[in-house]
């Protein structure tokens, strides 16, 4: 028999046998657990009751687990928590979750049905070593081992699991270079801007433009696929772009974006043919204008059975706006139409910041991608040769 509920949780009441105060709260399982609280109607009673009910709505609705839970039992909570916790503006969920769910593999695979408290240091470098197989670059199985400690920490802090199972967790260390056998994925350089303008001519009109605006902002990719003319401030002589989200929004900062001249020439014919609250770069409105320009270039009369046919629905109607990983793969088969060397979008940031730092040095690179510190945008810019050169002609 299920406990009486009050207004806010699961009520407190006498217990029959013993005459002391006590809550039932659910296990999950359709079971209960009775929590005995002291005299019945006393204060401690009740302020234990409220203790007992705080901490089971702090672990989510959970009673502590037991001492035997497996690891498939911790992989549905934690699951569970991470879709309700990673979400944008939204409410969406974040990528985040993807990454969850494939870094988990290994645990699903080899440790399913392992008590989660026994899974040690061996079993996490057995979880490495499955990456390993893979042929993941070092720096991905650093991230997907990062991501199954902090399973186990939020466990801990969830109390489902003893602190020591973390800790020993952290005594694993991260793959170094040359000495774990993994490979090292090759760093991402500025891509070259005239193999840029070869691939343009093979994209629509929408991603070109959008691939030019991150060309000449330096913006990530996300940044451009989200930009509306409400979010653009057009009053100063350089515009000014701030994101409806961005990378760092639920860290409290603000992202500022500046349009030059070339920016906004590029943006004028598209903030002409969209609302204040459409996305400037919209699948939708790409498709709309390419029927129109379509319409417009026939030389035959349309005939009476075309009139009266009724339209066929797509199986996948168009979005309102580009996903980031459309984008590249547009790019990718348009490399590949051109016959050229295949380039990530998100390499024109890395351009965008090699330039910045050559002509105006890397203050000025640093704010204008938007980094906190200088170290995060070296690993954008790269080292101008020529001052090397001078440096060498005068010292060497």
């Amino acid at each position: 028999m299920a406990p009486r509920k009050n207004g806010t949780g699961y009520s407190y009441r006498r217990h029959k046998s013993s005459g002391q105060a006590v809550v039932s709260l659910p296990r999950g399982d359709g079971t209960y657990k009775d929590y005995l609280l002291g005299e019945y109607g006393s204060r401690q009673s009740k302020a234990e009751y409220h203790r007992i009910l705080a901490e089971w709505q702090a672990r989510g609705g959970r009673v502590e687990a037991h001492a035997d839970i497996t690891i498939a039992e911790l992989l549905v909570t934690y699951r569970r928590w991470a879709k309700s916790y990673y979400r944008d503006s939204d409410g969406d969920t974040t990528r985040e979750v993807e990454h969850i769910n494939y870094a988990i593999r290994p645990l699903k695979a080899m440790y399913a049905h392992t008590i989660a408290a026994d899974f040690g240091p061996l079993a996490l470098k057995a979880c490495q070593n499955w990456f390993l197989e893979l042929e993941l670059t070092r720096k991905r199985i650093n991230r997907e081992t990062h991501r199954l400690r902090k399973i186990f920490k939020w466990a801990v802090s969830e109390q489902i699991l003893p602190p020591a199972v973390y800790q020993a967790l952290l005594t694993v260390e991260c793959l170094k270079a040359g000495r774990s056998g993994a490979k090292d994925g090759a760093p991402v350089k500025p891509v070259d801007l005239e193999l840029v303008d070869k691939t343009l001519p093979h994209l629509n009109a929408h991603v070109r433009a959008l691939v030019q605006f991150m060309r000449f902002t330096g913006c990530r990719t996300t940044e451009a696929c989200l930009l509306r003319p409400c979010d653009i401030d057009r009053s100063q002589t350089i515009w000014v772009y701030r994101p409806s989200r961005h990378k760092t929004m639920l860290l409290g900062k603000e992202r500022i974006i500046c349009i030059g001249p070339r920016g906004q020439e590029l943006l004028r014919p598209h903030l002409d043919s969209c609302g204040p609250d459409e996305f400037i770069y919209s699948p939708q409105r790409m498709a709309r204008e390419r029927s129109a320009a379509l319409r417009q270039a026939r030389k035959t009369l349309v005939q009476p059975s075309q009139q009266n046919r009724r339209s066929r629905k797509p199986k996948r109607a168009p979005g309102e706006r580009y996903d980031p990983n459309v984008i590249g793969k547009a790019v990718a088969r348009a490399c590949d139409k051109a016959g050229l060397t295949r380039w990530n979008p998100y390499r024109l940031r890395h351009t965008f910041a090699t330039m910045a730092r050559a002509a105006h040095g890397i203050d000025a690179a640093q704010v204008a991608l938007g980094h906190d510190h200088a170290t995060i945008t070296l690993t954008y810019a790269e080292k101008d040769a020529a001052l090397a050169a001078k440096v060498a002609e005068s010292l060497g």
